[in-house]
């Protein structure tokens, strides 16, 4: 499992990725589906690992 720093930071890159993707191919694009999805695992990911929702907002800082 990874540490806490490490999802944080997962998630939070996965969310930068699933936003550019919506942008690039639209919300309803079978690509956004798929980054959606993903970030959504990381961001639970983080959340088991100890991650807070602040610590998620403030970008892993």
């Amino acid at each position: 499992m990874a540490s806490k720093d490490e999802a944080t930071q997962a998630a939070v890159d996965a969310v930068k990725v699933a936003t550019q993707v919506m942008n690039d191919y639209g919300h309803s694009s079978g690509e956004a589906s798929g980054a959606n999805s993903a970030a959504c695992d990381a961001v639970n990911a983080a959340l088991l690992s100890g991650a807070t929702p602040d610590e998620l907002r403030d970008g892993g800082r």
